[in-house]
């Protein structure tokens, strides 16, 4: 099985910063690398290389269904510590450059365990 196919992407489609949802399209600030449905909404990678290098990359986010962002998903204190793709929307999971396999609490974003994999 891909890992692709642990991703819930029911719906949803991107390209550049649009977001579609269903029959709608949501503009988001930054280019989207990665998005996928979870029990209280979206989660959306967005491309790193775009965010300020001068502080830490927060650049996975929960959004709702109109486009709010929820929450912004903590990550390990490492220096590249940015998300780079989803690996499972249940249970949330997230890849990230320092090659940490990022488990994360889906109703505030909170990391719940951080397992190197390099």
């Amino acid at each position: 099985m891909s890992l692709s196919a642990l991703i819930d992407r029911q719906g949803l489609t991107f390209s550049g910063r649009d977001l579609s949802v269903g029959n709608r399209t949501l503009k988001m600030p930054y280019t989207i690398l990665d998005a996928g449905r979870f029990a209280s909404g979206i989660a959306v990678v967005f491309d790193y290389m775009e965010f300020d290098k001068s502080e830490r990359c927060e650049n996975l986010w929960a959004i709702d269904l109109e486009g709010n962002r929820v929450w912004i998903a903590e990550a390990p204190d490492v220096p590249a510590n940015a998300y780079v793709s989803l690996i499972s929307t249940q249970p949330l999971k997230a890849w990230n450059f320092a090659c940490y396999i990022c488990t994360l609490e889906p109703e505030c974003g909170r990391l719940i365990e951080a397992e190197f994999a390099k």
